[in-house]
């Protein structure tokens, strides 16, 4: 197999995977395609498409832009629908937009399928993430039938103890309890720390085909160069004095005590001499924060990031992160910012304790407790500290450049 395909749905799978592709493109043993497949993603203007289109030994295959282009009348109808809709916030017009736009994934995805299996005839090695999808299976299916491998590498990092972790699970399902992600039973499924490897071997994955490598997404190498790497310029808000905060709001369906958490951002909003930046998740809206525009967006040192930075991007520029149960945490503390989770304000439960490398709140006093300390902790956690027998509990197994050991994984599978 001299083909190794990356199967790109959207930001986040390009954000775990971009670390690998890197590695592997520094070989010139494999051929190297990247195959754009979310008829909705704005692929031109990922960072991480502008930056790979410069790679000479790596090819794009966006076929998602060439069908979108032969589907002119549906594509400005859905453009026209979902400017007038960003102006004017119609109810009646968001549900014209949706079925625009699911009329048009359909569409996209039924040609994208089928000419993707037709240059499908050969072996080669197919990257995933956890997705389920019947556009997934199909061209899985075409892989293994033409003698090829299939292999499944996470964006998250498992973190939690519990099961019933979102709001609609409410019993548990026998098959699936954990609701881990989807794979075939022939799939390679790459982990990234030992918990993962306990929940699939309780899922009846076959112990050899779960490799333990670490989370590439967490490579320190790729975390402390990306922003360069990605043309990601600083953010300038605030001066060099000023306590520079980002708090990072969960999904919406995951066991939050939303009042709680607008209580919590008001009080973080009044910290003396302080600049807030609330990041909502980039995959939801937020319709529960309404209360939150009321009490606290009129104050002129609160910012609502845009789409036009990273969450990457603002924990480079925070001194503190404010985390609820974002694994995007792991970046705060590679970059050596204060962390604070904030745990009173859901009920899920990390299957880790690991207090002396991040702080953690159990109640609103202690929250309290953090805020009124907060310049004395920022310039107490400057000082180096140990992560690394942490990590090895969480993202990475013993090497904390994981994506250089799945790039030499997957060259030696592909042999």
């Amino acid at each position: 197999m001299k083909k190794i395909l990356f199967f790109i749905r959207n930001f986040a799978n390009y954000d775990h995977l971009a670390p690998i592709i890197v590695e592997l493109s520094k070989t010139k043993r494999i051929n190297i395609l990247i195959v754009y497949c979310d008829s909705l993603y704005d692929y031109n203007n990922d960072p991480h498409h502008i930056l790979f289109s410069k790679f000479d030994n790596i090819k794009i295959i966006n076929t998602v832009s060439f069908l979108k282009k032969n589907l002119s009348f549906l594509n400005i109808a859905t453009t026209l629908t979902e400017r007038v809709h960003y102006l004017i916030k119609s109810e009646f017009l968001f549900k014209i937009l949706l079925k625009l736009q699911t009329f048009q994934k359909f569409n996209v995805e039924k040609t994208l399928k089928s000419k993707i299996i037709q240059s499908l005839n050969e072996p080669v090695l197919g990257i995933f993430d956890y997705s389920k999808s019947d556009f997934i299976s199909s061209i899985k299916e075409t892989i293994y039938r033409e003698k090829g491998v299939c292999v499944n590498i996470p964006h998250w990092v498992w973190i939690w103890q519990n099961k019933l972790r979102c709001n609609d699970m409410l019993s548990f399902n026998k098959d699936n309890p954990y609701e881990y992600g989807s794979f075939d039973h022939r799939d390679i499924c790459i982990v990234e720390n030992k918990k993962s490897v306990e929940i699939l071997k309780e899922l009846k994955v076959s112990p050899r085909k779960i490799i333990f490598l670490g989370s590439a997404r967490f490579s320190q190498n790729w975390v402390l160069k990306k922003n360069e790497l990605l043309n990601e310029k600083k953010i300038k808000i605030s001066n060099n004095k000023s306590i520079k905060i980002l708090f990072l709001c969960p999904k919406i369906w995951d066991n939050i005590f939303w009042d709680e958490l607008i209580r919590s951002v008001n009080l973080i909003s009044n910290v003396k001499n302080a600049k807030l930046i609330i990041q909502y998740h980039p995959n939801v809206k937020y319709p529960s924060l309404k209360k939150l525009s009321q009490n606290i967006l009129d104050k002129n040192n609160v910012f609502i990031s845009s789409n036009d930075f990273s969450t990457s991007q603002l924990i480079s520029w925070s001194d503190v992160v404010f985390n609820i149960n974002t694994t995007v945490f792991f970046e705060a503390l590679i970059k050596n910012k204060l962390l604070v989770n904030l745990n009173h304000l859901h009920i899920n439960q990390f299957y880790f304790k690991n207090k002396k490398y991040y702080y953690e709140t159990i109640n609103r006093d202690e929250l309290v407790e953090i805020l009124l300390n907060i310049r004395k902790l920022i310039n107490k956690n400057k000082k180096s500290k140990n992560l690394r027998d942490f990590f090895n509990s969480t993202i990475y197994n013993k090497n904390k450049n994981p994506n250089k050991v799945i790039a030499n994984y997957l060259l030696n599978l592909s042999k």
